[in-house]
């Protein structure tokens, strides 16, 4: 969600025509009124800006973020998942423009999201029916049969554990011994363990892995 809440400071000057150059330049118009940082985001930026055509959160990727070799890809990865969800859950996907919705302008990256109106909720505010939403909300995620073009399953690698190594370091030998005993049954668990994960292995979940209250 995007959300405006309380937590907002006024953009500088140099920020503000940023932000209205890039409106412009996406043909949605001039600016209404001074932009506003929304707190909240520890990597990157959001600003709430409104303009001729509507209100938007307009997101600066960190630019140190945006060098490591995978970044742009995850990001757009991430957005074309976020715009197939819509269907699925209530999710706030990036709008695109010609085709692309990860915007590189003048060496600087942004995305454009809808605005969306909504606040934080945090202890002791949070309630178990909270907790029920969001664990309904990720279990249609996880239920969703999403194709996206670009993304791969990712390789689960055989669980192989040395149980020798951790019990001879063990000091106390009477103990060392009664946990030997306990390795035919830690072994047999582990067996299917990879029974379950070679079998569960051919379907594909996506998941959401940022579930702070932001």
């Amino acid at each position: 969600m995007k959300s405006g809440g309380k937590w907002t400071n006024i953009c500088s000057k140099k920020r503000s025509d940023e932000v209205e150059k890039l409106l412009k330049e996406l043909h949605l118009g001039k600016l209404l009124e001074t932009p506003r940082q929304l707190q909240g985001g520890l990597m990157h930026r959001m600003d709430k800006a409104v303009c001729e055509s509507g209100t938007y959160a307009v997101k600066t990727l960190n630019p140190h973020i945006m060098k490591r070799p995978e970044a742009c890809r995850n990001m757009v990865i991430s957005e074309k998942i976020a715009a197939k969800m819509k269907s699925v859950v209530p999710a706030v996907a990036a709008l695109s423009f010609q085709g692309q919705q990860l915007l590189c302008i003048e060496n600087a990256y942004y995305m454009v999201f809808p605005w969306q109106e909504g606040g934080s909720i945090y202890p002791p505010c949070i309630t178990p029916s909270h907790c029920e939403k969001m664990g309904d909300v990720l279990g249609r995620i996880h239920a969703a049969d999403v194709q996206v073009d670009g993304l791969n399953k990712e390789c689960l690698k055989d669980m192989a554990l040395d149980w020798d190594m951790p019990l001879s370091k063990m000091d106390d030998i009477p103990l060392e011994a009664e946990c030997r005993k306990s390795i035919p049954q830690l072994e047999t668990w582990l067996q299917n363990a990879r029974r379950t994960v070679r079998r569960l292995s051919v379907h594909q979940v996506i998941s959401h892995r940022d579930l702070d209250p932001k």
